[in-house]
């Protein structure tokens, strides 16, 4: 998979609902904009204070379709730790393609104490990280964000239009179709240990 300007062939999930590229910190919070640095390359999908050891809950992997048109999903299924609630959500890689999504399923708290965007923070600059949502209730249930690279020269396209689905933004949002998450292949649980350390 090609992320930014790196070649990926490996990844750290971690229970606090990201997909780390070049590290494996434990981060459990967002500094607002990204980067958040010690994450290094990420895929933050809902950046909070989560765990997986509850009844039900883990990361989860599933592959559909046939090649060259493959699609692999990464769920997590998670409870907020040292508060009531739950959050779903997952990260969406289709084959040779360079775009992804994260959809979000039903939370408690709709990202209002979460962050979600995805960065490369080789080095500081405008090109580097992407910001969606930062302590704000928008992940709310059914809404799928798509992110399409552009290249990291010259000026970023402009900020994203909230609803919109027809721009060409480095980032757009819409609303999938229906409210309930998609079918699930069959798929197996990731062990996590969580680590109460912080990077922010």
């Amino acid at each position: 998979m090609q992320f930014y300007d790196l070649t990926i062939t490996q990844a750290y999930v971690n229970s606090n609902g990201s997909l780390q590229l070049s590290g494996d910190a434990a981060a459990f919070g967002m500094s607002c904009p990204l980067p958040v640095y010690c994450l290094g390359a990420a895929f933050l999908v809902y950046q909070d204070d989560l765990r997986t050891d509850g009844l039900g809950d883990g990361v989860f992997t599933s592959v559909s379709g046939t090649a060259p048109n493959r699609l692999f999903n990464i769920e997590w299924r998670t409870s907020y730790f040292d508060r009531p609630g739950t959050a779903n959500f997952e990260l969406r890689f289709y084959e040779n393609q360079p775009s992804f999504e994260m959809i979000y399923g039903a939370s408690t708290e709709n990202g209002a104490s979460a962050g979600s965007g995805v960065q490369q923070v080789a080095s500081a600059g405008a090109c580097n990280a992407t910001t969606f949502s930062c302590h704000t209730p928008t992940l709310t249930n059914g809404l799928k964000v798509t992110y399409q690279p552009y290249p990291c020269e010259g000026t970023p396209p402009p900020t994203p239009t909230p609803n919109s689905n027809t721009d060409s933004d480095a980032v757009h949002r819409q609303m999938w179709t229906n409210a309930t998450a998609s079918p699930y292949a069959a798929s197996t649980p990731i062990a996590i240990q969580r680590d109460k350390s912080s990077c922010t």
